[in-house]
């Protein structure tokens, strides 16, 4: 199971002020249905990444200032083998059940990102 403190990292300590209720709300909700989709899968993984402040989305990725991971809204599962991706493409019904949304496999080499609002597209497995 991915805990609060996976997915926080110790941010919430180095960047206090960037930490909110709000960050907290929606990363409860992110972590309940990542790890209930790795339940579904039957599968144990670890967080990539989770929450970022602005300052490290920065430094992550310049191109993505409105990332959801910014605003606790999305967090990036390990995949290194590639099984949870394959799992879901073999179960695409489980992202509407668990109501979220995917970056398309082919941006994500060996992570699953997943997040709990839709992107432009409306579309469950989206290109970024």
């Amino acid at each position: 199971m991915i805990t609060m403190q996976d997915y926080l990292k110790g941010r919430d300590k180095q960047y206090p002020k960037d930490f909110t209720e709000e960050i907290v709300k929606h990363a409860t909700v992110v972590l309940e249905r990542a790890n209930a989709l790795l339940g579904a899968a039957s599968l144990v993984r670890g967080c990539n990444s989770g929450w970022r402040p602005y300052t490290v989305q920065m430094e992550v990725n310049p191109r993505a200032p409105n990332s959801k991971h910014v605003t606790g809204d999305a967090i990036d599962i390990e995949d290194k083998d590639g099984k949870l991706k394959e799992w879901i493409k073999q179960n695409p019904s489980i992202l509407d059940k668990l109501d979220l949304y995917m970056e398309h496999p082919d941006s994500t080499p060996t992570w699953v990102h997943v997040q709990i609002v839709p992107p432009r597209s409306k579309s469950r497995v989206f290109r970024p």
